[in-house]
């Protein structure tokens, strides 16, 4: 994160601190490193928070059904078998992996292992939101994302704006 990402000044810092008991330096670094970090957060957690309603608008769902609750769950759990969301939702296996079979296709999750058997799902949306690298602008890692998930790659200014 931000440590990583100013890796010269915090170097700096701390030496000024170790070799001459200079602490200022290192406590500004400290306290903008959490300032910023919690910008970062608060950024990252309100776009996952809009994705369930943006997914919503790629298709319809039946209220109730397996797929719409799946949505939620994606939020929390960004990688996620059938096995895994029968336990979570309380449903049979079956509806569970019906629900990840529509929700592939309303592009809100990808099949990464390609089997039939034993199929991973991801939410490459909020895993790019989560794995972006400390700082840089979202909308080039959802880019990449939604390449993955076959969507049309333009992002829209509603689809990064924090609610």
């Amino acid at each position: 994160g931000y440590v990583e990402q100013n890796r010269q000044e915090y170097g700096l810092a701390l030496q000024e601190a170790q070799k001459q008991l200079s602490y200022g330096r290192i406590v500004k670094f400290v306290c903008d490193a959490i300032i910023m970090s919690s910008e970062e957060e608060k950024l990252s957690r309100s776009i996952i928070g809009d994705f369930p309603a943006l997914w919503q608008g790629r298709g319809k769902f039946r209220k109730g059904s397996s797929a719409m609750k799946t949505l939620d769950t994606m939020i929390k759990t960004p990688i996620i078998t059938a096995n895994m969301l029968a336990k979570e939702l309380g449903v049979s296996f079956q509806a569970a992996s019906s629900a990840l079979n529509n929700l592939q296709k309303k592009c809100v999750v990808r099949e990464r292992t390609g089997h039939g058997r034993n199929r991973i799902f991801a939410a490459e949306e909020v895993i790019a939101v989560l794995a972006r690298p400390f700082g840089e602008d979202p909308a080039i890692t959802l880019e990449g994302a939604r390449r993955k998930l076959g969507l049309d790659t333009r992002i829209s200014h509603h689809d990064l704006t924090p609610s």
